[in-house]
């Protein structure tokens, strides 16, 4: 009998596997499709993600932020570390709805960001969808409970997302002239004969400039990150949390402060060439020193609390228990992540269409006038050089015949390149405003026509040391026409933004020009010494150089 079982079982063995295959494979397939919905959000990280690299790249202010979804995913992992009690599973309609509108939104979003790479207002888009895509997975996890919980770490992300321009620069401008002011104060302290004129410390032997990867908003916006993150690994409450941002805010003022006083101190000492030698030492130290301080403070706020920072033990997850919540939307979620990827090929099929019957109907550079009397070409400054990223660019000073003294600039960008945003927040209201001149006039527009090329050039009067000052400004980008006749955008206003995307056009390359003219007798006089100036250095790519 013992034999007979044993054949039995041996021959009902495979119809038994046979018979249960179905079941497990609609179980696998069940679990399998739950995963659509994290994976929604997934993709939506990964637009998000994709747009700020370029800015995490390119900007040193902003190289931090590739350490910032490290340090985010950590900490959601410590808050699965304590988790709230889960209200009964919400019902699945609302999620969906929340999903498709997200999805839509994306959808909305790819092609203006097509069309604008350096626009930080995309960025301000599209990672609140992803944190909402995020917010919604948890909804469905726990209810309310866990979409509160969870939400910090979720916010904790946008510290590395870049600060609408008109907010940035503002705050930058005015580091940069604190900055200035108390370095000199502490080298009158020390016996340091200096003067603040804008962001310039003007010392005997030289002048040294206060720029915007010396203002100190790294140093404040690492401290930030740090101070938020080590409040929630050690659990402060938040009056405490506050204390330590208001706090790490604070040594990273100072210690920035400090590297500016040391660096003009051995400017004063050696030279500009001391100055090269020790900046990035000095900016690698400060940041370390603003982070140990931070440290130190989150330690002892922590220990005078005599709050644990977390539960020493975890309680145990019932991850299919978890992801069984999400089936009920997975149908959706997978429609969610197909349009993604349909919006996805339809903006590159629309760009890619328009681009057919877009075409350069001019080329043209600004050629410094080397002719002239006293003309000697001005190098650019390597800081200047790597924050601004162009392919092309040059500066240089001269005197014309009338014995005005006249500088200019010329930088050029590649079509598609997206350092050209740092570009643009440099005109000459700001600039010019950090080294101490005053912004007397805005004047009536120089507009200039050649051949085919038709530029616009904003025009001021600064007052610069008693002395007037006109300055010439623009910022075009490559003139490109469907029929020879419509120009595509000229100021990337929002407006012209949001047409550019609607025009199919990507952004093209990019110019600028900057021309300053310090004796000139009065603006009228200024502006027609400036066009006859353009009207000679200005080229056309088919016209030859005349030397």
């Amino acid at each position: 009998m013992s034999a007979s079982s044993t054949k039995l079982a041996a021959h009902a063995s495979p119809r038994a596997l046979d018979s249960t295959a179905p079941g497990r494979t609609a179980q696998t397939r069940s679990d399998w499709s739950a995963w659509l919905l994290p994976g929604f959000a997934f993709a939506c990280w990964a637009l998000a993600i994709r747009h700020l690299s370029a800015e995490w790249t390119f900007n040193e202010q902003y190289h931090f932020g590739w350490l910032v979804p490290l340090l985010a995913a950590y900490l959601i992992k410590v808050r699965f570390e304590s988790l709230p009690e889960r209200n009964p599973p919400p019902t699945a309609q609302p999620a969906n709805i929340a999903m498709l509108l997200l999805a839509l939104a994306s959808i909305l979003i790819m092609p203006i960001r097509e069309a604008n790479l350096d626009w930080r207002l995309v960025e301000w888009a599209l990672v609140p969808v992803a944190i909402a895509a995020s917010l919604v997975c948890f909804w469905q996890l726990g209810g309310l409970p866990w979409v509160r919980h969870f939400s910090f770490p979720l916010l904790f992300f946008l510290i590395a997302v870049p600060l609408p321009r008109n907010l940035e620069y503002p705050w930058m401008d005015r580091l940069m002239l604190t900055n200035a002011h108390a370095s000199v104060e502490i080298l009158h302290w020390l016996g340091v004969d200096a003067q603040a004129r804008g962001n310039l410390i003007q010392l005997p032997t030289c002048t040294l400039g206060v720029e915007e990867a010396c203002s100190g908003i790294r140093s404040l916006q690492s401290t930030l990150m740090l101070s938020l993150f080590l409040g929630e690994i050690l659990n402060l409450r938040w009056p405490r949390r506050l204390i330590l941002l208001g706090a790490g805010l604070g040594w990273a003022l100072i210690t920035n402060i400090g590297r500016t006083t040391v660096l003009a101190w051995l400017a004063s000492r050696d030279g500009l060439a001391a100055v090269d030698r020790w900046h990035d030492i000095a900016g690698f130290s400060v940041l370390a020193l603003s982070s140990l301080t931070v440290a130190g403070t989150a330690w002892l706020l922590h220990r005078s609390s005599g709050r644990n920072a977390r539960p020493v033990a975890a309680p145990s997850i019932d991850l299919s228990g978890l992801v069984s919540r999400f089936r009920p939307s997975s149908a959706i979620a997978g429609i969610s992540i197909l349009t993604l990827i349909a919006g996805l090929g339809l903006t590159r099929l629309w760009f890619d269409f328009h681009a057919r019957s877009l075409t350069k109907v001019a080329d043209w550079e600004f050629r410094l006038p080397t002719d002239q009397p006293l003309f000697r070409e001005v190098p650019i400054a390597p800081q200047t050089q790597k924050t601004l990223q162009y392919n092309e660019g040059y500066s240089g000073l001269w005197k014309d015949p009338s014995g005005s003294q006249w500088q200019a600039y010329y930088f050029r960008w590649e079509a598609g390149k997206n350092n050209s945003q740092a570009a643009r927040p440099h005109d000459p209201r700001s600039c010019l405003g950090g080294m101490g001149m005053e912004l007397s006039a805005v004047l009536p527009s120089v507009n200039f026509a050649k051949g085919d090329v038709a530029i616009s050039f904003d025009a001021f009067h600064f007052l610069d040391r008693g002395r007037d000052l006109y300055v010439f400004n623009c910022l075009a980008e490559d003139v490109r026409s469907e029929h020879d006749s419509r120009k595509l955008r000229q100021t990337n206003s929002p407006a012209e933004r949001i047409a550019a995307a609607l025009a199919g056009s990507r952004q093209t390359g990019q110019r600028r020009v900057e021309v300053a003219v310090w004796g000139a007798a009065d603006a009228t006089t200024a502006a027609d010494s400036f066009r006859k100036l353009l009207n000679q250095q200005i080229h056309l790519a088919s016209q030859p150089a005349v030397d």
